[in-house]
């Protein structure tokens, strides 16, 4: 029971720090890199009981699916899967507009313990030019 009191906690404390990133660093981007209105359609696969989350300029509230296509304006964002019982998915999504991306899937697969995301090592997704 305490394991899945420390697991809602860690959800809010996510859900809290999102927020706070979109808030700070939502408008870095230079305006010749981020036109208004240009947005970027990428599709998120997952397997419907993972957690699937963003940070970035358009930031994606934690919510479970299965096949979402989302609209993201260009720029970096931090994606996060999570799941109780095993251990988080993150990876660093490059969105950049006249890209094409292949559907980004997000799925938590290994049983474990959660630990803190250490983002100098993740992997990092960049689109094709189209």
């Amino acid at each position: 029971m305490l394991d899945k009191f420390r697991h809602v906690v860690a959800m809010m404390v996510t859900v809290a720090l999102f927020h706070s990133f979109a808030m700070l660093h939502g408008s870095d981007m230079s305006d010749a890199s981020k036109k208004k209105n240009e947005t970027v359609s990428i599709v998120f696969k997952s397997d419907n009981t993972t957690w699937v989350s963003a940070m970035g300029p358009t930031p994606i509230k934690p919510h479970k699916l299965k096949k979402e296509t989302i609209d993201l304006e260009p720029g970096d964002y931090k994606v996060l899967g999570r799941k109780y019982g095993y251990k988080e998915y993150a990876i660093i999504l490059q969105v950049r507009g006249g890209s094409e991306y292949s559907p980004i899937k997000v799925v938590c697969k290994s049983k474990g313990k959660e630990t803190e995301v250490d983002w100098n090592k993740v992997e990092i997704l960049k689109g094709s030019d189209s």
